[in-house]
């Protein structure tokens, strides 16, 4: 049975790109999936990190705007339609 080297085109999307991913982790010495997996969870830490703090940003945006709407005389309902922030939120502010 012949190998292969490459992922033939037609198979490069789908189960069986994920199949041949499988396999190339697989085929790894001990110490390389060791560094991978180590890569991947540092990469996964990273992505992670900077979703989190995308989001905390809009939420201290929203939280600026909704500051701002109330101190125009803005109500409590009308603030909740425009930010999406809960309304115990909101009356905190």
């Amino acid at each position: 049975m012949s190998t292969l080297t490459q992922i033939p085109v037609s198979f490069q999307e789908g189960v069986f790109f994920k199949f041949f991913k499988l396999a190339e982790f697989n085929n790894l010495s001990k110490a390389d999936r060791e560094i991978y997996v180590s890569n991947w969870k540092t990469y996964s830490d990273y992505v992670n990190t900077i979703d989190f703090a995308r989001v905390e940003g809009k939420m201290e945006n929203m939280i600026h705007i909704a500051k701002n709407l109330k101190h125009m005389g803005f109500l409590t309902d009308q603030i909740f339609a425009i930010t999406e922030l809960p309304v115990s939120e909101i009356e905190k502010l």
